[in-house]
């Protein structure tokens, strides 16, 4: 007697034979706003390592650079529109920017900046008074101690030195004030861009985990469908 043929062992071992002789599938890379390759070329734009303009670097020369292997993680034609985005508008901000910086030259030209306030006080700015009220409260913050600096002027002048010549006291004082919120402001800007960097980083984990569910969830019920055939 002829034993019956195990059909449903029989289209299982066919399907799984059918999956292991496909290519795997390609785990698509994480959105290009929130790419390390987006990140990567717009530092490259900016320090000049790529060229704004393209006659000095096509762009399947930036697209091919061998130190930049996350760039060929997307296709090259969405690349290229994404490189285009980014050149035109770093030429924008360039553009911008001189513009602005002949418009100040011209001003100064017409309009010298005193040499004194209206106080009759030096100017502050450049000037070697700013230069050591900068290291003091900056010394000071670093050391985390900032009653070395509430009386600079006063001790300054009891120890018979004149780094604030010129300067009324309550001039200096206010300087200490901004410079001790310019550090505070530095400090929360470096936590915010730790803080930023830590979203992102979650945010490109999430998105490549998706996309691996995404494609083994098509592979899954492609084995489904192959089994399912008579």
């Amino acid at each position: 007697m002829v034993a019956k043929t195990d059909k449903p062992a029989k289209k299982a071992d066919k399907a799984a034979k059918k999956k292991a002789d496909k290519p795997a599938k390609k785990v698509p890379p994480v959105p290009w706003r929130i790419s390390d390759a987006k990140a990567q070329l717009e530092q490259d734009l900016e320090d000049g390592s790529v060229p704004l303009d393209r006659k000095e670097m096509m762009p399947k020369e930036v697209y091919n650079l061998p130190h930049r292997p996350n760039f060929r993680l997307y296709e090259y034609d969405n690349f290229r529109t994404n490189l285009n985005a980014l050149r035109n508008k770093y030429k924008d901000q360039k553009k911008s920017s001189i513009t602005d910086s002949e418009a100040l030259a011209r001003d100064l030209k017409k309009y010298p900046r005193a040499l004194t306030n209206h106080r009759g006080e030096p100017r502050w700015v450049g000037s070697a008074a700013e230069k050591s009220l900068k290291a003091a409260v900056g010394a000071a913050a670093e050391a985390g101690n900032r009653k070395t600096v509430v009386n600079l002027y006063d001790e300054a002048e009891a120890a018979g030195e004149k780094p604030y010549k010129g300067f009324a006291r309550r001039t200096v004082q206010k300087h200490i004030y901004q410079e001790e919120n310019t550090i505070k402001f530095q400090a929360y800007l470096a936590y915010k861009k730790l803080k930023d960097q830590k979203k992102k980083e979650k945010k490109q984990k999430q998105a490549q985990q998706d996309a691996a569910e995404m494609v083994e969830a098509v592979e899954e019920e492609e084995v489904e469908e192959d089994a399912a055939e008579p």
